[in-house]
């Protein structure tokens, strides 16, 4: 079976965690047949560049960027590109890994389409405190849901990263698509010298800001009071301005990209994830257990796991007050700490490991061979018998 995977991001990238996803779908996907796979990222023009001969990568496209109440449209340059250059490959099914990136396609493709719809929601941050900022809100969170609902009904089959996900799209050919932990080590505990809490996420992301900045303004001049030689350990890679703003803050150190992250988890308590905002995969708090240390997340996080962690092994803190006590307890208690993380490790072992995810991909696959492609006939790129090849299978 010849596929076609499009994403933001090179299977060889796994700095953070929506590329550490295209990793494994690649990984996944390669098991059932050959895949090539199409860069698509935005930009302020269109521009097409092949890859290199040999390369994982056969071509990176830029698109124009959308506004948010466009994010699903799709754009001309783009489809005509792919009919130009797709065609003559003749693939058997297309795999989007961003819903979004698919959308910019248009009706192009008449093989079977699975999309791992990770983005499928997302809620906007208000633009400030004000009641209206929060309406505001709301309403593009709702838009947003009702133009999902109609990109979602071009595919033949949709992942979707949690259980909570695919109730708010019911009625969508679908199933979910675990979040994976990355292989990592188990670690000694950390020194109890200096009580340190981690947050580790992309810093350009703007759910992830709101996440730090809301911690430091709400919680962070109590924990200090408490312990007064505990330190804020900020991971990820982003804009310099922004990691010195945060590190003129006493107690905070903003290290910026780490390669290493096994050093910093080393180092650290426990983590937090006190994210309000957003959606994608939230891999940070799997990542944190599967290393050994306990997580403090947020009630948005929390219910991004499909009730996995319903037994304790995750503190769930929504309000200062709370996420305040939970880190104090933490901090006071290296013997909870340590109970919660290997609670919490066995939990990621069993249902976000790589078998999750390696089934779920191949039942996904097998569900879109036994429906015909959802878009409309047309001009499209077209596999090499249509849809029936893949109903025989793949090699």
């Amino acid at each position: 079976m010849r596929m076609l995977l499009v994403a933001q991001t090179a299977p060889s990238d796994t700095s953070f965690g929506a590329a550490q996803r295209t990793a494994l779908m690649y990984r996944a996907l390669r098991e059932h047949g050959s895949v090539d796979v199409l860069i698509v990222n935005e930009g302020e023009a269109f521009a097409a560049r092949d890859g290199e001969r040999g390369a994982e990568v056969m071509a990176r496209l830029t698109v124009k960027t959308a506004p948010w109440h466009a994010r699903y449209r799709a754009d001309l340059q783009t489809g005509q590109w792919a009919r130009a250059r797709l065609a003559s490959r003749r693939y058997d099914l297309v795999v989007a890994r961003e819903l979004a990136t698919a959308g910019r396609f248009g009706a192009v493709f008449d093989v079977p389409l699975i999309a791992d719809a990770d983005d499928a929601y997302y809620r906007y941050a208000p633009s400030g405190p004000s009641a209206s900022a929060l309406g505001i809100s709301l309403v593009k969170t709702r838009a947003r849901m009702f133009a999902t609902r109609r990109a979602l009904r071009r595919f033949t089959h949709v992942w979707f990263a949690s259980a909570r996900d695919q109730r708010r799209f019911a009625g969508t050919p679908s199933s979910v698509l675990p979040n994976v932990a990355p292989g990592v080590c188990e670690l000694p505990p950390a020194p109890r010298d200096t009580p340190t809490i981690l947050f580790v996420g992309a810093l350009w992301y703007r759910p992830n800001i709101d996440a730090v900045d809301w911690f430091i303004a709400n919680c962070w001049s109590s924990v200090r009071r408490a312990v007064a030689n505990v330190r804020l350990r900020i991971v990820g890679a982003g804009p310099l301005a922004q990691r010195e703003r945060w590190s003129r803050i006493p107690g905070v150190e903003c290290a910026g990209f780490v390669a290493d992250l096994a050093t910093e988890y080393q180092a650290a308590h426990f983590t937090i994830a006190p994210v309000r905002f957003g959606g994608g995969t939230q891999i940070k708090t799997l990542e944190s257990l599967a290393y050994g240390r306990a997580a403090i997340v947020s009630g948005f996080v929390h219910a991004g796991y499909s009730g996995a962690f319903t037994d304790g092994s995750l503190i769930v803190a929504d309000s200062a007050d709370e996420m305040t006590a939970a880190c104090l307890q933490l901090i006071g208690s290296p013997a909870e700490a340590a109970r919660l993380a290997n609670a919490g490790r066995a939990v990621v072992q069993e249902c976000f490991g790589w078998p999750a995810f390696r089934s779920a991909v191949a039942e996904g696959l097998l569900r879109a061979r036994e429906r015909p492609p959802a878009g409309p006939a047309g001009n499209h790129v077209t596999g090499s018998k249509g849809s029936a090849s893949l109903a025989r299978g793949g090699r």
